[in-house]
């Protein structure tokens, strides 16, 4: 990816410095050609308990934050409860508003950045599925398999974006029946609107009849050399839902020692996206699929890397046992499998066809021993079975989905402390 000055305020800058390289004429742009951006903001809280029963308690928040540079002043309360009837049993709960002002290189950027378009492409209007409609027929070459084209991803002043808000609540359990046992459930709901961030690039291509006003063309049609304008803006709503359980059981075996058993799981009962352009505004659901219907993901905006896989189940179990200076635990790490992208270019003829991400699970084994005061040494297998990353057809990736496994295969470790 590379970004390219066009409009510095030093003429012989643009069109010279790789933003993200570093390019040698970098050292001329100094002052002469920094924009200042400053952001001033003005917060306010305030919190009340309020414990209307010896087992009831309320509690109540607000927040207000004006941002200077917007002209957007915010209100978010948020409020919860702590019910207790009896010493096993725990019952919470709460609700609240949420707000992210857009982030300044979001909507202030010194140079309009651009980034090279993945090569070859076609223009998806004029040489759809690599074949060259009638008016270009003669000059396939102008339209089909495309190269040094780019997407504007940052430009100055980029006023069209507002902040995103949400609206979030949660509800749940705390249970301790019998020492050494323990196990809480909780159920959330989350919607986020007005969702920040830049459009996947192959979601536009594959629906330019959405996005045309996206693309730049020239007087005969065809694309300029920034072909298509993605800078930030705000792409649509996304909403989950979801329960978080986990399972604490420790207990003491006559001669062996303490056993420890744990189990954390969080699973995905609802992962819905929606956009005003696409299916008439409706909520599309994504859950266990990579969202590649609707061009919104939670947190775009903070990342320009492409979001939207989501396991349904994801769970850390683990074993553990404990006596004297002695301490072992075996531990296992899941995740259930999901549709994958399958971009056509990628499962059409000669492929395999659409395809899911397989699901992953990884074992680790530690062990240590403190039987020295103020000394701990330890060891330990990660990924113990050497299991490779699953992978993917997704277009960021080209193989291997990286980025929420272990890539490093089975490693070990020996550590020590002392403590004095």
């Amino acid at each position: 990816a590379i970004g390219l000055a066009s409009n510095d305020r030093k003429a012989s800058l643009n069109n010279q410095v790789d933003i993200l390289g570093g390019d040698g004429q970098a050292a001329g742009a100094g002052t002469s050609t920094t924009y200042r951006r400053t952001r001033g903001i003005i917060s306010a809280f305030g919190e009340l308990d309020l414990p209307v029963l010896k087992q009831l308690s309320f509690n109540v928040g607000v927040r207000s934050d004006e941002y200077r540079d917007l002209g957007e002043t915010t209100v978010n309360p948020k409020v919860a409860f702590r019910w207790q009837p009896m010493r096993e049993v725990v019952m919470r709960g709460s609700a609240n508003t949420g707000f992210r002002a857009p982030s300044i290189p979001e909507i202030y950027s010194k140079e309009t950045e651009r980034t090279a378009m993945a090569t070859p492409f076609h223009d998806p209007l004029y040489c759809p599925g690599g074949t060259a409609v009638a008016q270009f027929a003669a000059t396939p070459e102008l339209v089909c398999n495309l190269t040094g084209r780019f997407q504007v991803t940052k430009v100055p002043d980029n006023a069209r974006v507002s902040p995103e808000k949400s609206k979030s609540t949660t509800i749940g359990f705390a249970f301790e029946p019998a020492r050494g046992v323990a196990a809480t459930i909780d159920y959330w709901e989350t919607q986020i609107d007005d969702v920040i961030g830049n459009r996947n690039i192959n979601f536009i291509l594959a629906n330019q009849q959405l996005y045309t006003s996206l693309f730049n063309r020239n007087a005969d049609g065809t694309l300029q050399t920034d072909s298509v304008f993605n800078a930030a803006t705000n792409l649509g709503s996304i909403r989950g839902a979801g329960i978080d359980a986990s399972l604490r059981y420790d207990f003491r075996v006559a001669d062996v020692g303490r056993i420890g058993l744990s189990m954390d799981v969080a699973y995905l009962t609802k992962w819905d996206a929606r956009s005003p352009e696409v299916r008439n505004g409706d909520w599309v659901s994504a859950l266990a699929q990579y969202n590649d219907v609707v061009p919104v993901n939670p947190n775009a905006g903070l990342s320009n890397a492409t979001r939207g896989f989501n396991n349904r189940w994801r769970h850390t179990a683990a074993l553990s046992w404990a006596e004297g200076p002695w301490f072992a635990q075996l531990s296992q790490r899941y995740q259930s499998k999901f549709a994958d992208q399958n971009l056509a270019a990628r499962t059409g003829a000669g492929t395999s066809g659409p395809r899911n991400v397989a699901s992953y699970e990884q074992f680790n084994l530690m062990g240590t021993w403190s039987g020295i005061k103020g000394l701990k040494l330890g060891a330990g297998v990660s990924n113990l079975f050497d299991r490779n990353p699953p992978q993917t057809n997704h277009n960021g990736y080209n193989g291997y989905l990286t980025s929420s496994v272990d890539v490093l295969g089975r490693a070990y470790r020996l550590t020590g402390e002392y403590t004095f």
